[in-house]
């Protein structure tokens, strides 16, 4: 079973990257797959229009895998607005430090969602897509709490 599965999603209003995590860190495999993502989107593509949207259960890259994420953006002139979702204190604390060069990172509880796509710039019309690309990754993973978490309260705002 894997740790994190990655997906790039254009919106139509920018490009999305998509992470969600179980509550252990991606394996060294799993983790280059992100990063070859990222970086094959910076080649082609502006970095400007790229969003990162995160759903864990308390996992995320060690610090080995952090080290390399701030050594990729290291003298980039933009990175990726991103918001995390998690209920994990360990998750939270991942946040804290990718924020110390990562500056646009930001850590949203499961039932702000809507306040996590403000960050990033959405409109509200994409999360009900996003939440469906998301169900569709968990099929490669455990059930992930958080995003039931997320949906659930996405639902109730709904009606």
């Amino acid at each position: 079973m894997r740790n994190q599965i990655t997906k790039l999603v254009n919106t139509g209003e920018t490009d999305v990257i998509l992470f969600l995590h179980n509550a252990r860190a991606p394996s060294p495999i799993e983790w280059d797959e992100s990063l070859s993502l990222i970086k094959r989107f910076a080649i082609t593509n502006d970095f400007r229009r790229l969003r990162a949207l995160i759903i864990s259960d308390g996992g995320g890259p060690d610090a080995a895998m952090r080290g390399q994420l701030q050594e990729f953006f290291k003298g980039r002139q933009h990175s990726p607005k991103t918001a995390v979702f998690t209920t994990s204190v360990i998750g939270r604390g991942i946040v804290a430090a990718v924020s110390w060069f990562h500056p646009h990172v930001k850590a949203f509880s499961p039932r702000n969602f809507g306040d996590g796509l403000a960050h990033l710039g959405l409109s509200q019309a994409t999360g009900p897509r996003l939440l469906r690309e998301f169900s569709e990754m968990e099929r490669q993973l455990s059930p992930n709490s958080c995003l039931a978490l997320i949906a659930g309260a996405s639902a109730r705002a709904t009606l």
